[in-house]
Order: C-alpha cells, then sequence, then structure tokens
C-alpha cells in the first residue's frame, strides 16, 4: 500500500519512447533514480511495469500502462485496487501548454486525451490528479487555437504527437523531473490545494 498512485501515460516499445505523447512516461524511465524509485519490475496482472519510492514521508507507486495509450485505464483501474492507494495522479502530454510548462488538474475532463479519457472510462469518475506536461502545438496558424481533441483527429496532430523530441527539447522535457516530484511530496504533505497553489502560479 502506498499514499500515491503515480502513472506515467505513453505507448509502450521503442519506436514511441522518445515521442512527444509519452512524455509522461519519460519523466520515469529517464531517471529511475529519483527519490529513491526502485527498478520497474513486469506485473503481468496489471499489464504494466511498476515501481515503488518514497519522498520525504510521502510513499508513492509509480505505473506505466504497457498497453497502449488508449487502454491506458485498464492497468490503471487495477492498480488502484491492487496497491490500495489514496490518491490517483496521472502525468501525460498536453498540446495545450508550450513545452517545459507545467499545470495540475483536478476533477477535470480529458480534453481530447485518449489516454485520460480511458482512465475516466475505467474508474468511472473524473476526479483525480492530472500532471499536464507542455509539448507545444503543430506550428501551422491554422491549427494553432484548435483544441487537443481537434488537433488530434488531423493527420497533423497525430503525426506531431507520435513525433520524437529533438535532443534539445528532451532536455527541456526532463527539466521538469524535480518540480514533479516536489509536487509529489507536496500533495502527500499538505494536499492537493497546496500543491496547486505553488505550481499553478504561472
Amino acid at each position: 500500500m502506498s499514499d500515491i498512485l503515480v502513472a506515467g501515460l505513453g505507448n509502450p516499445g521503442e519506436q514511441y519512447r522518445l515521442s512527444r505523447h509519452n512524455a509522461g512516461r519519460l519523466l520515469f524511465t529517464e531517471a529511475p533514480d529519483l527519490c529513491h524509485l526502485d527498478d520497474f519490475s513486469w506485473r503481468r496482472d496489471l499489464t504494466a511495469q511498476l515501481s515503488y519510492g518514497r519522498c520525504a514521508d510521502t510513499s508513492f507507486t509509480v505505473i506505466l500502462p504497457e498497453t497502449y495509450m488508449n487502454l491506458s485505464g485498464q492497468s490503471v483501474a487495477k492498480a488502484m485496487k491492487k496497491e490500495k492507494s489514496a490518491n490517483l495522479i496521472v502525468v501525460h502530454d498536453d498540446l495545450a501548454l508550450t513545452l517545459g510548462q507545467f499545470k495540475i488538474s483536478l476533477n477535470r475532463g480529458a480534453g481530447g486525451h485518449n489516454g485520460v479519457q480511458s482512465i475516466i472510462d475505467a474508474l468511472g469518475h473524473k476526479n483525480f490528479i492530472r500532471f499536464r506536461l507542455g509539448i507545444n502545438r503543430p506550428a501551422k496558424a491554422g491549427l494553432l487555437s484548435r483544441t487537443f481533441r481537434q488537433l488530434i483527429g488531423t493527420g497533423r496532430g497525430r503525426d506531431f504527437v507520435l513525433a520524437s523530441f529533438r535532443p534539445e527539447e528532451k532536455e527541456q522535457l526532463l527539466a521538469l523531473r524535480p518540480i514533479v516530484w516536489q509536487a509529489v511530496s507536496l500533495i502527500g504533505a499538505e494536499g492537493i490545494q497546496a500543491a496547486m497553489n505553488k505550481f499553478n502560479r504561472n
């Protein structure tokens, strides 16, 4: 049992490893030593990779679903029951935010993100925490004002989120790692509102 279940969303497989859509997963696969995080181990019963860690007084479990993105909810819902975690944090990419931006949300709709929608469907509610990681939008004037749902429904939107980060973009994303772990620790110690007050200022 852990205080918090943290789900890093993405698609399994080497071809997707560095894609923008895998931003949530990348934060954990690229730095397994943060917050005393154990090595990931395969859990057949969850169809996922699982690891345990601790930050300050907060214990947590990290799950990386090995389903594809649009089936993430299958693994996450099973893990919530088996790990008996009090809180769920879903870490995922967000086209509405610029690269390097980080926002915390609670009890919001999926906004067209298939992984988040899968979790909402599997749990039967949207009352969980989301860490939204900016990945930019396709640099085309006709797409700049569209929602995630509209973008992902276009060939250009799909191509963009499935394309790999450039090396400098990857480093910009991974610079969020300490911020993400600070937010996890603060949620465990003081609750979601304290974390939103601190990290949603910009």
